[in-house]
């Protein structure tokens, strides 16, 4: 696969994405192409998948899985930040295996705020 790295424009808008770079000469490649903002980008252990949240407001958002050269991207679960307060505190991290996603916040309005987790395949 080569060697990857990911990032995000230096300025947040409304259309903030998130791009893979390959080390050495080239352009950057966008992972998706939503108008809704795609942030916090995390690695699978293995290298193969990116998970990110694409916000729709400032309290919602979907955590995503797509593969880390584009592809078919596929909706985990949805999270409600409520308390958060928006972008600054909203965090994800797969397990060592690869398996599970875990984050932080509400899955729906109705849920206590914690720490929940899900599986990354059916």
């Amino acid at each position: 696969m080569g060697q990857l790295f990911d990032y995000l424009p230096r300025f947040f808008s409304v259309s903030d994405n998130i791009y893979i770079k390959l080390v050495g000469p080239g352009e950057p490649i966008r992972l998706m192409n939503s108008p809704a903002p795609d942030l916090k980008p995390s690695w699978s252990p293995d290298g193969r998948m990116v998970a990110f949240l694409r916000f729709s407001s400032q309290v919602e958002a979907g955590l995503f899985r797509v593969p880390a050269l584009g592809g078919a991207e596929r909706k985990l679960a949805y999270i409600n930040f409520p308390l958060l307060k928006g972008l600054g505190s909203s965090s994800h991290s797969w397990t060592p295996d690869g398996k599970w996603i875990a984050f932080g916040g509400r899955p729906t309005v109705n849920d206590g705020p914690g720490i929940w987790s899900i599986p990354v395949e059916d």
